[in-house]
């Protein structure tokens, strides 16, 4: 292994005048504490060679200190990192509090630590190898790819919460980036539209399909204040008559288990749910990916088309 050696106790001493260096290496004599001692260095010859063929067989890598750790009880090899990342997902879908949207956002982070990995001509690495320079060096690709901060933070984050689910499974004794320190973002200005330009946006018609729909949505959400989690699942069951005798929505909030939402329908909200809903109890909003949503919505808010329809005065 390059020359490179560590030393391992045995626990066993001997006079140096009876060892036998040659061949495996044993201990000279016949006594039954002798057999005892040799019966001990074969099993740890074949402790040693069943943990460097494992290693290999894994593609994992192999150094003198990796195999000392293992033999000595250190830490196991049980898992690798991204073995480690799958066992996190599928423990996240059998919990009843997480939402499949976050099952889904914790898939793409793990997508882009392979990608990281394969970038840096690894298939896995052990979760012993991580250290608060690989978050460090994770993070500087991610920002390469032209991300920003917060984007950036949440996948450290994500390998963070792998590492963290380690500790819990016994495959390491602790998560060495619990030292790591990442900066936030500093926060955005809140961004709004004004009543005129709202109303401009609520009357416009869309000549591309996509974004009329989006824009529909948009304006929906605006009248209701519902987030996009219970946009993407709303259906015509969820009107309902209110005490007022108007159509209200009923909604189950998606991150707050059992929180009803009852929330009267505008005008406009109305006009939308009408569109999209109005017939079996089955029909549902045409919602597309919650990346796709944000990005049709960056078209249909672009300046130039305020002050477009501004001018035309839609």
């Amino acid at each position: 292994m390059k020359g490179k050696l560590v030393e391992i106790s045995t626990g066993i001493t001997i006079q140096p005048a009876k060892w036998i260096a040659t061949g495996n290496g044993c201990i000279k004599g016949s006594s039954d504490q002798v057999k005892l001692q040799n019966a001990r260095l074969a099993d740890i010859r074949v402790r040693i060679n069943e943990i460097y063929f494992d290693l290999l067989r894994r593609k994992q890598p192999i150094t003198p200190q990796i195999i000392k750790d293992i033999f000595s009880g250190k830490f196991q090899v049980s898992y690798t990192l991204l073995e480690i990342a799958q066992n996190l997902i599928e423990y996240l879908k059998e919990d009843p509090d997480i939402s499949p949207g976050t099952v889904r956002t914790y898939r793409t982070r793990i997508k882009n630590l392979t990608e990281w990995l394969v970038s840096i001509n690894r298939k896995d690495m052990l979760c012993e190898e991580i250290e608060v320079q690989t978050a460090k060096d994770f993070m500087l690709w991610i920002r390469r790819r032209g991300s920003g901060l917060d984007h950036t933070r949440k996948n450290a984050l994500a390998l963070k919460k792998v590492m963290n689910h380690a500790v819990a499974m016994k495959i390491v004794p602790g998560n060495p980036l619990n030292a790591l320190r990442m900066k936030k973002a500093p926060p955005k200005p809140i961004v709004f539209l004004s009543e005129e330009e709202f109303v401009l946006l609520a009357q416009h018609t869309f000549r591309a399909k996509r974004l009329q729909q989006v824009a529909d949505m948009f304006v929906l959400q605006c009248c209701t204040g519902i987030a996009y989690a219970e946009l993407a699942r709303l259906s015509q069951k969820d009107i309902s008559p209110g005490p007022d005798g108007r159509n209200w929505l009923r909604i189950e909030r998606t991150k707050i288990p059992g929180a009803v939402c009852r929330i009267p329908l505008m005008a406009k909200a109305e006009n939308v749910l009408t569109k999209y809903v109005s017939g079996s109890p089955s029909d549902k909003i045409p919602v597309i990916s919650n990346g796709n949503y944000n990005a049709y919505l960056k078209e249909v808010a672009a300046p130039r088309w305020l002050k477009w329809l501004a001018l035309k005065k839609i």
